[in-house]
């Protein structure tokens, strides 16, 4: 009866000793994904920073051509806005601008149309070439 029960307890032992060694090899290949795991996203985080600096220069440099035009009354440019806007400017500027000078779009700052009496809302215009737009702003 006492064989047994050591027999028993062997068994036991031994079986314990076998998920203790499986439990340790999962643990050690835990750490080790884990591991590469924390150094792929390291290396995300660094591009997806990189990324992102160049989203904002993109951006930036897409806006560096705008104007922003405060004041002008709502509906004056008509129905060829851009024109307008380009003659409007060219008026204003004089012959200090290139024979090039282009305005390439305009809208006017998105929102409701304000009430008669309001101020009218800002318009934003894109020139096509950077020494126009440094012209223009140096007249205003």
């Amino acid at each position: 009866m006492i064989t047994t029960d050591i027999n028993i307890m062997k068994d036991d032992q031994a079986k314990l000793s076998d998920r203790l060694k499986q439990t340790e090899s999962t643990v050690a290949d835990i750490l080790l994904t884990h591991n590469d795991n924390k150094n792929g996203i390291a290396k995300l985080q660094q591009q997806t920073e990189a990324l992102q600096e160049r989203i904002e220069d993109a951006e930036g440099r897409l806006r560096r051509n705008n104007i922003r035009i405060i004041g002008l009354p709502e509906g004056k440019e008509g129905k060829d806005p851009t024109r307008y806007i380009e003659t409007w400017l060219q008026s204003i500027a004089k012959d200090k601008l290139s024979i090039h000078f282009v305005v390439e779009r305009e809208h006017r700052i998105p929102g409701r149309k304000p009430i008669p009496g309001a101020p009218a809302r800002p318009v934003r215009a894109r020139i096509l070439n950077y020494r126009d737009r440094d012209v223009t702003l140096q007249v205003a």
